[in-house]
């Protein structure tokens, strides 16, 4: 994934909500990715964890 794509991002909500990524920031344990959403168009940043998929919050939006 790189800055401008769109993906899906899993929330506290049972539906996965759409943005679009502003900014990525690697680290060891994973990637931060700081994702536009309608509600929030400055940014939420999302943690990526590298070991766990329970721990994956954005994901790569399928192409339609």
């Amino acid at each position: 994934m790189k800055i401008n794509d769109s993906v899906l991002v899993k929330t506290d909500g049972e539906q996965m909500r759409e943005g679009i990524i502003r900014l990525i920031e690697p680290f060891n344990e994973g990637v931060m990715y700081l994702i536009e959403l309608p509600e929030y168009p400055t940014g939420i940043w999302f943690f990526n964890e590298n070991t766990a998929d329970a721990g994956i919050y954005v994901i790569p939006k399928e192409s339609d």
